[in-house]
């Protein structure tokens, strides 16, 4: 979901500032938000927070539709957009967007209740995974907001299904600066990855290893970053990486 149909705004020609034409080479077209900011600037123009699409035609916004996944367009927009968990009683959380308080409707804007996908709106939401909560030193019970506890003593925003709402803050910080043992690999580290051979040839290259740990890092970067991982044999005699 890091993609979407470009949009643009301008000062000149038959760019609006608050009015979006889309810049798409064919139909359904959806670029990075990085390659938006340069279709943008190739036809004078910016990315914006806009008020209405212009020049649309087929690309003009409709509703959502969840039966008809193919049919929903979603554009590019400087609009802020918070992102937030849903605890749920049990611990399981869900991840939710909180977009401005605007609504988009075939192509216009207007204030209202936001129109959020359902798969990440606050009360649509049911995809919930679990969380490795921390634990208390004395009970071993884990520690999340939760009914019981007023939501965190009123951090989070509690909702009428039981669940809480919270404010999150994103932390993505290097492990290993040197080569880690088994166990620190299993314990430490939770998210996968693929195997070496899955990638195109050569955007990978072996660092190093010892009897237990083989260590992977891109090749025009350092040995050990945020992108290095690692290759460990758990107790099941099963292959992670």
């Amino acid at each position: 979901y890091d993609k979407a149909i470009s949009a643009c705004c301008g000062d000149k020609s038959f760019l609006r500032p608050t009015r979006a034409t889309p810049n798409a080479l064919y139909r359904g077209e959806k670029v990075t938000y990085d390659v938006n900011e340069h279709r943008c600037a190739d036809i004078g123009g910016y990315p914006c927070s806009f008020d209405m699409m212009i020049n649309c035609g087929e690309f003009c916004v409709g509703s959502f539709s969840a039966k008809q996944a193919a049919s929903n367009i979603f554009y590019w927009t400087t609009d802020s957009c918070q992102m937030k968990i849903k605890v749920r009683i049990d611990g399981a959380a869900a991840i939710v967007h909180d977009p401005p308080s605007t609504t988009y409707q075939n192509g216009i804007k207007s204030k209202g209740y936001p129109i959020t996908v359902p798969y990440v709106s606050s009360d649509k939401n049911i995809n919930y995974i679990n969380v490795h909560w921390p634990r208390d030193a004395y009970t071993g019970d884990e520690i999340f907001p939760t009914i019981d506890n007023d939501c965190w003593n009123g951090e989070c925003k509690r909702m009428d299904d039981w669940t809480c709402l919270c404010d999150i803050q994103e932390e993505n910080d290097l492990v290993f600066t040197s080569m880690p043992s088994k166990k620190e690999v299993l314990t430490q580290l939770k998210i996968g990855a693929f195997e070496p051979e899955l990638y195109d040839s050569g955007d990978y290259r072996h660092v190093g290893s010892t009897n237990e740990v083989e260590v992977y890092a891109p090749k025009d970067a350092a040995d050990y970053t945020k992108a290095t991982f690692f290759k460990v044999t758990n107790e099941l005699r099963e292959t992670k990486y």
